[in-house]
């Protein structure tokens, strides 16, 4: 019996060493280095991304890549780095080491051929379109509610004034439609912070998006079917904004039209070897609603700021850490023309800080393969203040009371706080204000 034990405890270790060697000689690996095309250095920190199966790596100081643990199957490899042109390929693994290397080129405006649409995304299982920065850079996107127009069968839209009221998006109906209240049909997802105006009096257009600044935005994703469940309550589709990360050169944007000035500073540094990136934007944008009389104007300063680092680990298990802080300082202010000899105006304060941490955690495990965690915080200042003008060649009643029953009508002047005012005849000035301060976590 003890024999018969010894030969069954040596043949199954026989049988796990055989198997060890086996699986040894079947792992497949892809490896490779990236460089620019143009000046052939090496690039440091590109995204290398498997397709559908949340399998990522990113490249280190000399531009080089590992990723292990596949599978035979055909895959789809994209290569992403920030101010260079994303690449796609499609390899077909054998066992042992895949070489895969890469030259990319930058993103700009001499490119010989740009596509100025949307482009859907085939790797995603909702029905999606991705705009990117050189999409946007071309249609000259200053406004972001205007990249609907980018979308197939899209309306061009010419003066993108942010001056003229509130910009948000409707998508598959009209800013109108959703029973009065869009603000829960489409959602608006700010590098993973949903936006919302649920602790704003009055307003249910949907997020007003102009204090967004357009220079500081990489890619637009605008999601027409239905989402993934992590993106909650919504109900008509929802468009996802990816803020610019990493190191960029120093860049000077400048937009004109008509009725609409911008100008943005942007810049992304390198701390230093595994300390990570700053990306730093500034932007300053003006819109007037007449030529004629630039008295009404939508102003917004928007400054970004994100820290970006990727830390790897020897089991090849990388941590992305992206913090961000982001605000807006302006608002609206129809100052009243002085050759129409009317001191009527609207004044609304438009100031917001926004705030998110997020971490994204490749364990590559049979049970699972990527964690996300993301904390965020929100905070506005919508001060709107109105001064109308009011006429009346006969007394108006006023009703205060809210008690039911007969109410004898007094004069103004006799009785303030009577149940029932009668309005003095005349001309005269109404000032009235509405104070919201939303707060998001």
């Amino acid at each position: 019996m003890r024999y018969r034990f010894r030969y069954i405890f040596v043949s199954f270790l026989l049988l796990l060493s055989i198997g060890h060697s086996v699986n040894a000689q079947k792992v497949i690996e892809l490896v490779g280095c990236i460089t620019d095309s143009r000046t052939k250095e090496p690039l440091e920190g590109v995204m290398v991304h498997i397709q559908n199966t949340g399998v990522w790596s990113i490249s280190d100081e000399n531009g080089c890549y590992t990723i292990d643990k596949l599978d035979h199957s055909a895959i789809v490899v994209s290569f992403y780095l920030l101010g260079y042109q994303r690449q796609s390929v499609v390899m077909h693994l054998k066992d042992g080491k895949n070489i895969r290397n890469m030259t990319l080129s930058e993103m700009n405006l001499s490119l010989d051929e740009v596509v100025v649409t949307a482009q859907r995304r085939t790797e995603s299982l909702s029905s999606s379109f991705v705009i990117d920065r050189n999409t946007l850079d071309h249609a000259q996107i200053l406004n972001l509610s205007y990249v609907t127009s980018l979308l197939p069968g899209g309306k061009t839209i010419g003066d993108q004034n942010l001056a003229t009221g509130a910009k948000s998006i409707a998508l598959h109906a009209g800013p109108s439609s959703e029973l009065g209240n869009s603000s829960f049909g489409t959602a608006i997802d700010l590098d993973g912070q949903r936006l919302d105006n649920n602790a704003l009096l009055g307003e249910i257009r949907g997020i007003d998006l102009r204090n967004i600044g357009s220079s500081n935005i990489e890619s637009v994703e605008v999601v027409l079917g239905i989402p993934s469940v992590e993106y909650g309550d919504l109900s008509n589709g929802m468009v996802k904004i990816n803020s610019r990360k990493g190191r960029t050169p120093f860049m000077v944007e400048l937009m004109a039209e008509p009725k609409t000035k911008s100008i943005a500073l942007s810049k992304g540094f390198s701390l230093g070897h595994g300390i990570g990136t700053l990306n730093v934007n500034a932007e300053h944008t003006r819109s007037i609603t007449n030529l004629a009389s630039p008295h009404t104007a939508y102003m917004r300063n928007n400054i970004n700021l994100t820290y970006s680092n990727t830390f790897k680990d020897r089991m090849g298990h990388p941590l992305s850490l992206t913090a961000s802080l982001s605000g807006n300082i302006g608002g609206y202010n129809s100052e009243a023309d002085p050759d129409e000899f009317k001191d009527t105006y609207t004044r609304m304060r438009d100031y917001v800080l926004r705030s998110s941490v997020k971490l994204h955690w490749l364990l590559d495990k049979s049970w699972i393969s990527n964690l996300t965690l993301q904390t965020s915080v929100s905070y506005g200042d919508k001060l709107n203040e109105t001064k109308t003008n009011k006429s009346s060649a006969s007394t108006q009643p006023y009703i205060h009371t809210t008690e039911a029953g007969y109410h004898i009508a007094e004069l103004y002047e006799a009785n303030p706080n009577a149940n029932i005012i009668l309005g003095p005849t005349g001309y005269w000035y109404v000032r009235s204000f509405t104070d919201s301060k939303p707060l998001s976590y």
